[in-house]
């Protein structure tokens, strides 16, 4: 999936215009139909916004080998780029979505204040010099009429 066809779906997900989310980012709706259409990319600052307003992470946003919508993909990239030593970063002290149920002190006894808790980024990106390592394992087609019998 690439970059604009994500930006579209979430923006799609969210019931926005391009018109309401160029006006959320200070730019015109034909920048934000540029975007969608692969035309153009927005910059590194927009990128940011926009993975905070859509509560993705930038790396989820720009990554167009995995199809965040697919869980199988999102897992995927889990089993094979993720390492819990070195690719897992824990953020404590953040603000938690209203609706989680896990962000008060009957949770835990570790959380003080409610809506506050600890939060955790499992970074799958492929560094960028190794992409040629982790490419998909490709399997072969199969004559589904020669083995009709036996896969049915």
């Amino acid at each position: 999936m690439t970059l604009g066809e994500k930006l579209y779906t979430l923006r799609t997900k969210q019931n926005m215009t391009q018109e309401q989310l160029a006006e959320k980012l200070q730019v015109s709706r034909q920048s934000i139909s540029k975007w969608e259409s692969d035309a153009t990319r927005p910059d590194l600052g927009k990128l940011k916004f926009l993975a905070e307003f859509y509560q993705i992470s930038l790396d989820k946003l720009l990554d167009e080998d995995v199809d965040i919508f697919d869980l199988n993909d999102v897992m995927w990239a889990m089993t094979t780029r993720f390492q819990a030593d070195t690719d897992m970063i824990t953020i404590p002290g953040v603000q938690c979505h209203p609706l989680d149920p896990s962000n008060g002190p009957e949770y835990s006894s570790h959380l003080r204040v409610r809506g506050v808790a600890c939060k955790t980024i499992f970074d799958c990106t492929v560094p960028f010099e190794q992409k040629d390592r982790f490419q998909r394992a490709q399997f072969m087609e199969i004559d589904q009429e020669k083995w009709k019998d036996v896969i049915s």
